[in-house]
């Protein structure tokens, strides 16, 4: 339980940059896991339109941002669904499985199967021009997404997870 709400300007601001996000500080509280090094930010985070309820740990020595996490109860839910999916096949075979999915993807991202792709989208935007369609994404851009893709196929799965998990920030998450 929060026990003090507390407005700091500066200290919203070192949480904006840790977190890449505007954000709004709504309580500021005691650590639940270390209340002797962390006190813990209650705040909603926005990106791109999307607001989470986050809770940002943050140092008591330095009063700099150390670690965050959703506490959205919707995104809290699907992260239970993926855990009882981990609990149902055992840690092993869920790595296996996440190894398994990514896999799939990278092996139809051959060079036969991305210029059939980059060719399929010069189709798709030579018809949407002729029906007066308005796409979403520009098909360079597209064509670009395509691209990319085959790039990071060329890297080994759990190089690309770590990366993930360390360096891109997801919407909503």
């Amino acid at each position: 339980m929060c026990s003090y709400k507390n407005n700091n300007p500066a200290l919203q601001d070192r949480i904006m940059k840790y977190l890449g996000n505007p954000f709004t500080i709504e309580d500021i509280c005691e650590s639940e896991d270390e209340p002797s090094l962390y006190y813990d930010v209650i705040g909603e985070m926005e990106r791109n339109g999307i607001f989470a309820n986050v809770r940002v740990s943050v140092k008591k020595d330095c009063d700099m941002p150390a670690d965050w996490h959703i506490t959205n109860e919707e995104m809290m839910l699907k992260m239970t669904e993926i855990k009882a999916v981990e609990n149902k096949y055992g840690f092993v075979l869920f790595r296996t499985g996440l190894t398994h999915l990514i896999e799939v993807g990278v092996r139809h991202l051959t060079e036969e199967n991305v210029m059939a792709a980059i060719e399929q989208i010069g189709t798709e935007a030579r018809e949407d021009e002729a029906n007066g369609r308005i796409p979403v994404m520009t098909p360079e851009f597209r064509r670009e997404i395509v691209r990319c893709a085959a790039e990071l196929a060329k890297f080994a799965i759990w190089e690309l997870i770590a990366y993930i998990k360390k360096y891109v920030t997801v919407d909503g998450v």
